[in-house]
């Protein structure tokens, strides 16, 4: 576990391997989901994703958080070739452990590898299989219509973004980035602005001094023609965040 921590992931390896033939011989391999989970982050960080997967499966059978916690991991690395990796092995793991939060993950991942037709299916294969399931509720929350309305957006199938980003607020009405992210959106294309208004209006209600929201609302006004609404808004809003190029842009 310490070369895992220290991204020696050649000798974590060897060592875990030499952990599993003892857990083998005891007959405990199975139980110990915690060692199968490390396991399949070492054999991740060193390209054996086959083996990655065949531990994250061990671990995910005992517990289905372990699937999200390593997309946690794979997320968090910031690198885009790591994503795919990570996705090489969530569709490993797919096949055998099937339920729906394991399709969404690969939809989060896929997102965040900028593959947004292959996110778009795999949040639909989860809502299909999350339909009935004794955790529907828990599955089809706002997160994830939010996380399905985003890669639509990206995806520029807008039309289906304001259907997820509409069923998140349906969820959570106090779910102030969809509010925004929808207001934007319209902004962004010219359209519903007036709705537009209303929605970032709500996300302003919650977060006052958000320099997004503020930015978003200086952008509507932007279009509508209210130029001196639209500049103080901006302003602020590059007060709050002056690095954004998008703000700066606008301003």
């Amino acid at each position: 576990f310490i070369h895992l921590q220290q991204k020696d992931y050649t000798r974590a390896i060897t060592l875990f391997e030499k952990v599993h033939a003892q857990l083998k011989a005891k007959g405990v391999a199975h139980q110990a989901q915690n060692f199968h989970y490390n396991y399949a982050l070492a054999a991740q960080g060193g390209g054996l994703f086959d083996r990655a997967a065949e531990h994250l499966i061990q671990a995910a059978v005992l517990n289905q958080d372990f699937v999200a916690g390593f997309v946690q991991h794979v997320a968090n690395l910031e690198i885009e070739s790591r994503y795919r990796d990570g996705l090489r092995t969530l569709r490993e793991v797919s096949l055998d452990v099937m339920e729906p939060e394991v399709h969404f993950y690969i939809g989060l991942l896929s997102a965040r590898a900028e593959l947004y037709e292959s996110a778009i299916s795999a949040y639909r294969y989860a809502e299909t299989m999350a339909r009935n399931h004794a955790r529907e509720a828990v599955i089809l929350d706002d997160a994830f219509y939010f996380n399905f309305g985003a890669a639509c957006e990206q995806a520029r199938q807008y039309e289906q973004a304001e259907v997820q980003l509409e069923r998140c607020i349906s969820l959570n009405n106090k779910h102030i980035e969809a509010y925004n992210y929808l207001a934007f959106m319209w902004s962004e294309q010219g359209v519903k602005l007036d709705r537009a208004l209303v929605y970032v209006n709500r996300a302003l209600q919650e977060a006052s001094g958000n320099g997004a929201f503020l930015d978003t609302r200086g952008w509507i006004y932007y279009k509508q023609g209210s130029y001196e609404k639209a500049l103080s808004d901006i302003e602020a809003a590059h007060a709050s965040i002056p690095d954004d190029a998008t703000i700066k842009d606008h301003l």
